[in-house]
């Protein structure tokens, strides 16, 4: 998907900011869609936890926690923060997993 923009600024070095902002735009959204899940799994979460299903509940509330601090920390000091990208990008996968077992037992209940 970047690759247009890499070739582009090899050949023309003015073009090379133009590449680099046009990654970071798209790793930050990434980063705030992972965000979001996190969020919605926090939600769903607590949800489950108070219908009386506590061990999913928390363990999806807590991973949603982990989710929305390590993608918030990548938004805010980039890709190259201290915190590495796959663990913020793990943590939003497992939180978007178990959102979607809360949903599934959800849909089950009704």
């Amino acid at each position: 998907m970047f690759t247009p923009f890499r070739e582009a600024a090899t050949q023309n070095e003015s073009l090379m900011p133009l590449a680099s902002a046009v990654v970071a735009l798209s790793f930050m959204i990434y980063y705030a869609a992972k965000l979001l899940l996190g969020f919605a799994a926090l939600i769903f979460g607590i949800a489950k936890m108070k219908d009386g299903a506590k061990p999913l509940g928390g363990v999806t509330a807590l991973v949603g926690v982990v989710a929305i601090v390590a993608n918030a920390i990548l938004i805010v000091f980039g890709r190259n923060a201290f915190l590495p990208s796959a663990v913020a990008g793990g943590f939003g996968v497992l939180a978007t997993l178990l959102l979607a077992f809360c949903l599934m037992r959800v849909a089950g209940n009704d």
